[in-house]
């Protein structure tokens, strides 16, 4: 009966919670009916600097090219504005970058919510938002004089948009959700609630940094910014999945998406399209993530150590290692702490396929899902990180390679493989399309030195030094390098056994590789001289930093201490772990506060969206030639060329050539990368060639005139792989969903 009457309440909880979102939902599309008009024209605006020109405000003479920056160089409208997020369309043309913000007076200061906006000098327009979180009466949108080139502010249009209230919406169904798993909480076990408790610690524990204002600009901060901006626009302009990005390079098209997995920043972006800013999504992802490491680190290490004590014990110091700390908080390094959630998992599918107990086909089928979902993970996250997986996989083969050649290991693997393939292809056939047939600046060729970016031994034990810095300079400037003191501990704990005669051979081996992860990351390691003499070894060498094998330094002393926990050597050593980890934590979080340089981004208008790095280039192309990039250029026998409209992956071009026979050709500012077509409005197909600037250049016929489509289209082939992803997925998915299923059902019925 009692259990009847769980059910029921249940199900009236789920009812409840059921009314209320679909009720928030009806309010929400309610609301979006009626929001406020802004009635301004650009004459609402004033000057002391600039002067009215075509309709508009430009710089005057005696202040243009001056090189003393106006702060206010244009502002207005000074009116009264009511609460409620808005877009700004801008409309102007500058020689250099510019930029604008919304001001207030006095207290009604506090009540705006933006960044700074950048009218860089690539476009000619940019949709800029801010939110006022309460009615103020001396709204003025602020624009500001670099002080260099020319500058003309054409019109200004500002429009109500319902970001606020699809945020405020999306709050309120989450706490709706977060009072149902609390609810259905107090039906499960003490056990299992002190576990779930355990766990969202943990990841509240490691994101700290992210409930304060803004966010520290870490060194790959904007870069991820722009990938996510990129899915967003790309779904509006209704191109799924994102392939060429229009925010990178300001429209020039840049193919981020093809090279590095976007697969997990779809869920930024899905939040990006619920109202949120660009800051408070990456930061919501964070916590994500921290999350979902702590989540797979404690059910991996529990179920390797058969312990779920020990499991929260590793989960804790894993996710808190320093390492990884200073990659999400202060490196930004999106791909790599993403990647390292899936590490654990992967560590567990090989302890299961390694294990000496003979299985059933089911569970060697398991341990091909499990290993599988963990490269799916790592594929999706960080395409560096699964290279070093792939390296560190095989010297655990050789330390395991007398159980590595057993029929049913080599099954495993062979079968793991291939679904790895199938569940991939998505993404590394248009990897690898493009790597074989597209010229770029991602691997030359030649050999790549890495060895001034490795860390010096000493810096392993720098378990104080500060969190920013920056790589390959004097140790003074260099940021935290180290796995973290408790794991340091356990390291030399497990040589003080070694010495002693008492390391088991789990322990030597781990070791081993422990010591190997420390060795590449330091300069001790021949970097240089492997990339001059070894060819093959050039390809190890796209990992950039040598450092980052400390990713995999704390996945072995993390699984080092577990076997250490087993052998009970030391009473109270998992108390003094977690001790450490959590104090370690809190001076790290200290660090931060002091340290970091504090920003807020809102959108891709705070951006600046050139990436620093030249990994994706065509050959001859980098950002030092944008200048001359972004204009369209035409044969001497064109009369007109137009851009009348460019979205990602497309731009439609209005052209008219005199009827004289002869030089035809129109170069469009898109960077030829394979994929693009170039067609009229009657589907007539045109040659496309390549500029001397890498640009999209076709040539037309004699006396045309009409609208010419320049479209990214991608091969079928990527739709196939995409779809046989999709389908394996769902298969995988459904199958693991009915065996847990089926498996509840049988304990309940035994239990009965």
């Amino acid at each position: 009966m009692k259990i009847l009457r769980n059910q029921t309440h249940k199900k009236s909880i789920l009812v409840f919670s059921g009314v209320l979102i679909i009720l928030s939902l009806l309010f929400l599309f309610l609301s979006m009916r009626d929001l406020p008009k802004c009635d301004y024209s650009i004459d609402d605006w004033k000057s002391k600097y600039a002067v009215y020109r075509d309709n508009g405000f430009g710089i005057a003479e005696e202040y243009k090219d001056s090189g003393e920056p106006l702060e206010y160089f244009l502002w207005g409208p000074n009116k009264e504005l009511k609460k409620g997020s808005y877009s700004v369309l801008i409309d102007y043309y500058a020689e250099d970058d510019q930029n604008c913000y919304v001001e207030a007076s006095g207290e009604e200061r506090k009540f705006v919510s933006a960044s700074t906006g950048i009218l860089n000098r690539y476009q000619k327009s940019v949709i800029y938002q801010f939110e006022i979180k309460r009615d103020i009466n001396s709204f003025e949108l602020v624009f500001s004089y670099s002080g260099k080139g020319d500058f003309v502010i054409n019109s200004i249009t500002i429009n109500a948009n319902n970001n606020q209230i699809k945020r405020s919406v999306s709050v309120f169904i989450f706490l709706v959700l977060m009072a149902d798993f609390l609810v259905l909480m107090e039906y499960q076990s003490k056990e299992k609630r002190q576990i779930v408790i355990f766990i969202v610690g943990i990841a509240a524990l490691t994101s700290i940094p992210m409930f304060v204002p803004d966010i520290h600009r870490g060194d790959d901060l904007e870069f991820h910014l722009m990938r996510i901006e990129t899915i967003v626009q790309s779904i509006r302009a209704g191109q799924f999945p994102a392939r060429i990005s229009s925010v990178i390079l300001y429209g020039a098209g840049y193919p981020t998406p093809i090279y590095y997995n976007d697969l997990f920043l779809y869920i930024p972006a899905f939040l990006r399209f619920l109202g949120f800013s660009l800051v408070s999504v990456y930061k919501i992802y964070v916590v994500l993530i921290n999350l979902l490491t702590s989540c797979l680190a404690y059910i991996s290490f529990s179920r390797i150590f058969k312990s779920r004590r020990v499991g929260l014990v590793l989960s804790l110091v894993y996710c808190s290692s320093s390492y990884r700390l200073v990659n999400v908080w202060m490196r930004s390094a999106v791909g790599e702490y993403t990647a390292q959630a899936f590490l654990p998992l992967l560590a567990w599918a090989i302890y299961r396929i390694f294990s000496d107990e003979k299985k059933h086909i089911k569970v060697w089928i398991w341990d091909s899902v499990l290993l599988a979902a963990a490269f799916t993970g790592i594929t999706g996250a960080h395409i560096i990180t699964l290279v070093m997986s792939v390296f560190m996989l095989f010297w655990v083969c050789v330390i395991y390679i007398k159980k590595l050649f057993r029929g049913q290991v080599v099954l495993t693997f062979l079968v793991s493989a291939s679904l790895i393939l199938l569940l991939n292809l998505y993404y590394l056939v248009p990897f690898w399309d493009y790597y074989i047939n597209v010229p770029s600046t991602l691997d030359s060729g030649t050999p790549v030195f890495i060895q001034n970016e490795s860390i010096f031994p000493g810096m392993l034990f720098g378990f104080f030094q500060k969190l920013t810095g920056i790589s390959g300079s004097s140790v003074t400037d260099r940021f935290q390098t180290t796995p973290g003191l408790p794991l340091m501990i356990i390291l030399f704990f497990n040589v003080f056994l070694h010495l002693n005669g008492n390391s088991s051979q789990k322990l030597k081996g781990l070791l081993f590789l422990s010591v190997l992860s420390l060795w590449l990351s330091t300069n001790l390691f021949p970097w240089d001289w492997l990339s001059i003499h070894f060819p093959l070894w050039r390809y190890m060498t796209r990992i950039q930093f040598p450092w980052r094998f400390l990713t995999f330094a704390v996945l072995f002393l993390t699984i080092m201490t577990g076997s250490i926990f087993k052998q009970n050597i030391f009473r109270y050593l998992d108390m003094i772990l977690v001790s450490l980890s959590v104090i370690m934590a809190f001076w790290l979080v200290g660090d931060y506060f002091n340290h970091a340089h504090l920003i807020s981004i809102s959108d891709s208008s705070s951006l600046y969206c050139v990436p620093y790095d030249r990994l994706y280039y065509l050959p001859g192309s980098s950002p030092e030639n944008l200048e001359n990039l972004f204009t369209a250029e035409m044969g001497k026998n064109m009369q007109t060329v137009e851009i009348l409209s460019r979205t990602p992956g497309r731009m439609r071009v209005y052209c008219k050539t005199n009827d004289l026979h002869g030089d035809h050709r129109v170069a469009v500012p898109l960077y030829n990368y394979k994929g693009y077509i170039v067609s009229d409005d009657s589907d007539v197909e045109y040659k496309i060639e390549t500029d001397e600037l890498n640009r999209v250049m076709f040539e037309l016929p004699d006396g045309f005139e009409g609208t010419i489509n320049v479209v990214f289209r991608e091969p079928v082939i990527w739709k196939i792989s995409l779809l046989i992803s999709i389908i394996m997925a769902f298969a995988i998915l459904s199958s693991c969903t009915i065996c847990v299923y089926r498996k509840n059902e049988y304990g309940k019925k035994k239990n009965y």
